[in-house]
């Protein structure tokens, strides 16, 4: 398995297999993804993505932090869950966005996945959210010195 730099189009069928299946391309695509400074990661196993990940510089007014990224849209095909990709993806990812001179990374996690992302050293704020075609989401994020 190895993490590698993608093209956001290599990733819309997968984000959309995971995050909205059955639902048409467009809700997976965002504004962002094409946007100065922002990058894709791949896990790649058999020539074939089985995760991804995307981050991109953007400032969420609640964090009072200069220089922040988003990361959003993890997903890993459920035939390959449990196997690290998702840590490896954010893990790079964030080692990436911090040599881009990020000082925080922020995301909407699913709450049932605070934990995961907590081994990670983030922390969450202010109060679950609904999202529509999803579940409920909670504000969190990780500060790098």
């Amino acid at each position: 398995m190895k993490i590698e730099f993608t093209d956001v189009e290599k990733i819309y069928n997968l984000r959309r297999d995971v995050m909205r299946p059955g639902m048409d391309l467009s809700y997976v695509m965002y504004d962002e993804d094409n946007n100065e400074g922002s990058f894709h990661l791949a896990a790649v196993e058999d020539d074939k993505i089985v995760a991804c990940i995307t981050f991109f510089p953007s400032t969420n007014p609640d964090l009072p932090y200069e220089n922040q990224y988003r990361m959003r849209a993890l997903c890993t095909d459920e035939n390959y869950r449990g196997r690290g990709y998702a840590t490896q993806l954010i893990n790079k990812g964030m080692e990436i966005a911090v040599s881009r001179g990020a000082h925080v990374v922020w995301f909407h996690a699913r709450v049932h996945l605070v934990n995961f992302y907590r081994s990670f050293g983030c922390v969450e704020y202010g109060q679950p959210f609904p999202v529509k075609y999803s579940c409920m989401h909670i504000n969190m994020y990780k500060v790098f010195n």
